[in-house]
């Protein structure tokens, strides 16, 4: 297998990787911007959280769609399909770890704001 099969394969994972992380993000956009705005009455406070988790995801997303474990010496069709699967399968456990920190810590604050605003 050629070098350029392995870079376009590798090149073509990320790109997908993108395309499903920017997926996730917009899915989760509308939710989000409601629970800011409801948990911080500051339009400027709330549009920079939304701003910052949105970051945070692409980039967690990103990082783990970098994850290179190509193996040239032993590449062939069968283990390029089975690497791109595992350089998708990075992303999403990414993406889903981010999610449940941020569900926890969304969740702790919603909390603490029924509280305090009684």
């Amino acid at each position: 297998m050629e070098r350029t099969t392995l870079l376009t394969t590798y090149l073509a994972t990320v790109v997908a990787c993108l395309i499903l992380i920017i997926g996730v993000t917009r899915f989760l956009r509308p939710g989000l911007i409601k629970f800011f705005e409801r948990l911080i009455p500051d339009p400027e406070i709330s549009k920079f959280f939304m701003k910052l988790v949105t970051l945070i995801l692409f980039l967690g997303g990103f990082s783990a769609a970098l994850n290179n474990s190509y193996v040239i010496e032993r590449a062939n069709w069968l283990t390029l399909s089975w690497d791109s699967v595992d350089q998708v399968q990075a992303t999403m456990n990414a993406i889903f770890g981010i999610l449940i920190a941020y569900s926890v810590v969304f969740l702790i604050l919603e909390f603490f704001n029924r509280k305090f605003s009684k």
